[in-house]
């Protein structure tokens, strides 16, 4: 029987998703909603798959995922998660995930993307699947691709134009770090100020 490891620092998320799962598949699933829960029970147990979301207590979770991956290279990673924009989920592709799952999906795309990643294959949604073939068929850059990990992170609170001491505070990191992030994050967009950036992420569908 597969294991199965749900995180999610909700309780009503991760309760939730246990047990429609439990109602589905034929799995033994563990449930927990701290990284310290998650770190222990991934010490304890082998697990097939461990689902996650991209944020913990406001902590980004992409390296939390490398780490992961590489202590347990065998071991399935499904990304649940509110973010729907593809250049986000690219990140967290590229750090060895098997599936990106949104918490808009239905039933049926629930159950789809664990069986589909349980039997060994990748799986993205429909919305991020229709993302992926447009930025194929137009062959553009999004320019938000260019951005770090860090950078990426940051984006967010700009664009609710959220005070630089608050996102140094949040991000646990000094707030000139902050300013020059800033910096570089608009001449990376080639944009002037907070309205010309969420103008652009607006034309590129980042939330």
């Amino acid at each position: 029987m597969k294991k199965l490891l749900i995180f999610d620092e909700f309780l009503i998320v991760a309760f939730g998703l246990t047990q429609l799962l439990n109602s589905h598949l034929d799995a033994d699933i563990d449930m927990v909603t701290t990284k310290e829960e998650a770190e222990q029970k991934l010490r304890e147990g082998k697990y097939h798959l461990f689902v996650l979301d991209t944020k913990t207590a406001n902590d980004d979770n992409l390296d939390y995922i490398r780490q992961t991956k590489a202590a347990a290279p065998e071991m399935k990673i499904i990304v649940f998660s509110a973010l729907t924009n593809y250049s986000f989920v690219k990140k967290y592709l590229d750090a060895g995930i098997a599936g990106y799952l949104t918490k808009q999906a239905n039933l049926q795309e629930i159950t789809d993307a664990f069986r589909s990643v349980l039997s060994g294959q990748i799986f993205l949604d429909q919305k991020l699947l229709n993302q992926l073939i447009q930025e194929n068929l137009t062959n553009s850059l999004n320019p938000f691709d260019t951005l770090s990990d860090r950078e990426i992170e940051i984006v967010p609170f700009l664009l609710k134009a959220e005070p630089l001491s608050v996102i140094s505070e949040k991000l646990k990191i000094h707030v000139s770090t902050v300013g020059t992030f800033k910096g570089r994050i608009f001449r990376k967009l080639q944009v002037r100020n907070i309205l010309e950036m969420r103008d652009l992420a607006s034309r590129y569908n980042i939330p």
